[in-house]
C-alpha cells in the first residue's frame, strides 16, 4: 500500500569543528549498512553489510523476525517493502530497474540481550566516544558483566543529481535515531552538515561518523571523518568525492524501564549512492 508521507522539518544547524581520526580500536562493535549494487536504470540489488568503515566482513540475508519495518521512499509517497523480503535470501532485497532517485528506510526489532565483561564494555564505550557513559560505569556498582539491549536504524539513498534527491536527503522519516543532511547533498570539496535526531529532537554530544570510498575502492581507499555532534545536534564536514559515502552514529543510555539489561543503544546508519 502507498500513502502520503507526512514529513517533519529539520531546525537549521550550528557548524562545530571537524577533526580526522584515525580507525578505531577492534573492540569497537561491528557497523550495519545497506548498500545497493547495480546502476541508474537497472535492476539494484540492495545488500546488508557487515563491517568495519564501509569495509565489508559478512552479508546479512532477509529475516522476517529481525525485521520492524521495511520502505521505499520516493519524492512525494512511501511504499511497504516487507512484503518483498524472501526470507533465508541474499541479497537482502531487490528493486526494480528506475531513473528516479529514492530512499530505502530499514528499522531492525530490538536486539533484546547482549552481555559483555565490564572492562570489554568500557573499551566498547571508550572507542566510540561515550564518556558520559563510561562515567555512569565507573560509578556503578561493581559487576562481572554488563548488558545491553540494542536497534538499528538505516537508511540508503540512490541518489542522481537531481532535486528529488536533495528533497530525500534532507527528510525526515520520523526514526527514532536518524541522520538527516539538512542542505541536501554536497558537492566534493565544498563545507556542509549532517544532523543526529534523537526522538525527534536535535542528538547532542554524540559521535557522528562519516566514511567514504569509490565504489570499487578497498579498504585502505575510505576516507573516515569523526565529529561531536552541537548542541543542536548536527556537525559541518566538507562532501568527500566518492561514489559511497556512509554517515553513522550512536546514542546509548541507561535502560530505565529494563528489567534483564542495564543499557540500551540506538545505531543509526545513512548511506548515499550516487
Amino acid at each position: 500500500m502507498i500513502r502520503k508521507p507526512v514529513w517533519l522539518s529539520c531546525s537549521k544547524p550550528l557548524f562545530v569543528l571537524a577533526l580526522a581520526l584515525a580507525l578505531p580500536a577492534a573492540t569497537q562493535a561491528h557497523d550495519l549498512w545497506l548498500q545497493a549494487d547495480g546502476g541508474i536504470d537497472e535492476a539494484q540489488t540492495v545488500r546488508l553489510l557487515v563491517g568495519h568503515h564501509l569495509e565489508i566482513e559478512n552479508e546479512l540475508s532477509f529475516e522476517t523476525d529481525r525485521l520492524a519495518s521495511l520502505q521505499l521512499i520516493l519524492d512525494d509517497e512511501r511504499a511497504d517493502l516487507a512484503a518483498l523480503g524472501v526470507d533465508g535470501h541474499r541479497p537482502f532485497l531487490a528493486l526494480p530497474p528506475s531513473s528516479a532517485s529514492r530512499l530505502v528506510a530499514l528499522e531492525r526489532a530490538w536486539v533484546p540481550r547482549h552481555s559483555l565483561a565490564t572492562a570489554k564494555f568500557d573499551s566498547y564505550l571508550s572507542d566510540e566516544g561515550l564518556d558520559d557513559m563510561r562515567a555512569l560505569l565507573a560509578s556503578s556498582p561493581d559487576r562481572a558483566n554488563q548488558d545491553e539491549r540494542y536497534v538499528r536504524y538505516l537508511k540508503l539513498l540512490l541518489a542522481h543529481d537531481d532535486r528529488v534527491a536533495d528533497r530525500l536527503a534532507k527528510r525526515v522519516l520520523g526514526q527514532r535515531l536518524e541522520i538527516v543532511l539538512p542542505d541536501g547533498l554536497g558537492n566534493a570539496g565544498e563545507p556542509t552538515q549532517a544532523c543526529a535526531r534523537f526522538d525527534s529532537a536535535p542528538l547532542q554530544g554524540r559521535r557522528l561518523s562519516i566514511f567514504s570510498k569509490d565504489r570499487d575502492g578497498g579498504a585502505d581507499t575510505v576516507q573516515a571523518v569523526e565529529l561531536m555532534t552541537a548542541d543542536d545536534g548536527c556537525v559541518s564536514f566538507v562532501w568527500p568525492d566518492a561514489d559511497i559515502i556512509l554517515l553513522r552514529t550512536l546514542h546509548m543510555r541507561p535502560c530505565a524501564d529494563c528489567d534483564a539489561v542495564d543499557w540500551e543503544s540506538y545505531w543509526a546508519a545513512f548511506t548515499i549512492q550516487r
